[in-house]
């Protein structure tokens, strides 16, 4: 008889759990520079020609909660220019000691990044965000001089209950000299 009630107690609280959150605002995803002395929030930063640089990707919600569980992307970029190094797990998903991440696939010659993504295991984990959180850090080399875009492709945000959360996204200019 415990273990019935043990077992109602969890379908409902999954029952509860499931309720989908109403989003006032989407979260904006963020294609940020990295500096030695931190984040550079500008649309646009210059790098030297054959040197290395990372830029993170960061979710915002300035105006709500939003407990995230689980993320993917697709990232594009200009392969004349950049060349993609490495995909890392940003710092709050990775805190949680509870994250899979997988880095995607780097298809350098067609300047891509495929199927990155992350999810936490347990619908008990979840990372807030209330303002930025690090999703990812992706490292570049720039080999050519010139501008060149980075952008997100196929952006996907869910939360607990495995909604969807309605999201903004913006590409990213670097300039190689």
């Amino acid at each position: 008889m415990k273990a019935l009630t043990l077992l109602i107690g969890a379908a409902l609280l999954t029952s509860v759990a499931g309720i989908a959150q109403t989003y006032v605002q989407p979260v904006r995803l963020q294609l940020v520079p990295l500096l030695p002395l931190g984040p550079l929030f500008q649309p646009q930063t210059t790098v030297a020609a054959g040197s290395t640089f990372s830029v993170a990707l960061y979710a915002d919600s300035a105006t709500q909660y939003v407990n995230l569980y689980g993320y993917q992307f697709n990232l594009k970029f200009d392969s004349t220019k950049l060349q993609a190094l490495e995909v890392k797990e940003g710092a709050d998903f990775q805190n949680t000691g509870v994250s899979d991440f997988v880095p995607g696939f780097i298809v350098n010659p067609s300047g891509e990044i495929k199927t990155s993504f992350d999810s936490l295991q347990g619908k008990t984990a979840a990372v807030s965000v209330s303002g930025l959180r690090t999703l990812a850090v992706i490292q570049f080399k720039a080999l050519q001089t010139g501008s060149a875009a980075i952008s997100l492709a196929y952006p996907v945000l869910v939360d607990q209950a495995g909604v969807r959360v309605p999201l903004t996204f913006a590409p990213l200019t670097v300039t190689v000299r």
